[in-house]
């Protein structure tokens, strides 16, 4: 009887463990996948928003990301500095004007 409990128990839960997995995939945000084997993290600044990239691996030493920052009708790139791969992160900020806030509207690495 126990046995048959326990089967019982383990096939009603294979479908939240299903469901639990997609919600999570669901939430992300809209920004495409990081290069490489990179981990990008974002912040709320004054004015505007903050990417800051850390890279693993990538085929060459050094990388910096680029942010295309967007403000209303107003958009333009803001380049990270240089970071070594694998020990530095790569740090871009969008600010906006003085009544205006900005954000990022995408982003990718470049490697150098």
């Amino acid at each position: 009887m126990r046995k048959l409990i326990a089967i019982v128990a383990a096939v009603l839960a294979i479908p939240v463990v299903q469901v639990g997995g997609t919600a999570s995939a669901a939430a992300a945000p809209d920004f495409p996948p990081p290069a490489r084997e990179c981990s990008p993290s974002f912040r709320g600044i004054l004015g505007g928003e903050a990417v800051a990239v850390f890279c693993d691996f990538g085929p060459t030493r050094f990388f910096r990301i680029v942010v295309d920052c967007e403000s209303g009708y107003n958009r333009w790139r803001e380049f990270g500095d240089g970071a070594a791969t694998g020990f530095e992160t790569s740090d871009a900020e969008c600010r906006g004007g003085l009544l205006e806030t900005a954000r990022v509207g995408g982003y990718h690495v470049d490697w150098v």
